[in-house]
């Protein structure tokens, strides 16, 4: 599957006010709920846990047909990675850096490394990639629990906020992104 995105999102504006509040977002960080976030955001900082998120809401729910040994089908996993070029290419085309580039107080503050923050910050590659994947199960399933599985995609966008890899606006655009080609993908754009 090859997608063709039209553009229709912006990048970030006044950004030394987003550092403002990724500051603090980051600031919050202390309370147990924020360190249960960046344990999940340290797991799904990797592809396998990315995908794992997913997975145990499926088991979870027992919708064992969109899984394969209990991880995601490899068809579902290859229409995931099939958004990475048009994501990519909108990160080039905004070429946005990311706020610990931009800002020692984040850079100082962060709370591990993430592997996957590298190239450009805009829009979030997670948050497309988990909405996408959030749409495309929901489509499958004839089950009442979508919202644990949009919950589970705003959680891994939402969290690379609270990490301080990412801008608010990248996680929105991000979602939106994701979307819109879950929406090119099943002609509903």
């Amino acid at each position: 599957m090859k997608f063709s995105v039209k553009p229709r999102i912006d990048p970030p504006f006044q950004r030394s006010l987003l550092i403002g509040e990724i500051a603090g977002v980051m600031k919050a960080l202390s309370s147990a709920e924020a360190k249960a976030d960046v344990e999940f955001n340290r797991k799904v900082d990797t592809q396998d846990g990315f995908y794992k998120a997913f997975e145990d809401v499926l088991i979870d729910r027992g919708d064992f047909f969109l899984l394969e040994e209990g991880r995601l089908r490899p068809d579902i996993r290859s229409l995931v990675e099939a958004t990475t070029a048009p994501i990519i290419a909108e990160k080039e085309r905004f070429r946005v850096r990311r706020p610990a580039e931009m800002s020692a107080a984040i850079a100082d503050v962060l709370p591990f490394q993430a592997l996957t923050a590298d190239g450009y910050s805009y829009p979030s590659g997670h948050a497309a990639q988990a909405f996408f994947l959030a749409q495309y199960l929901c489509s499958q399933i004839t089950s009442d629990y979508c919202r644990s599985l949009f919950g589970v995609a705003h959680r891994i966008g939402y969290g690379r906020v609270r990490i301080g890899v990412h801008y608010p606006q990248d996680f929105y655009a991000g979602r939106e992104l994701g979307l819109r080609l879950y929406g090119e993908y099943s002609g509903y754009e």
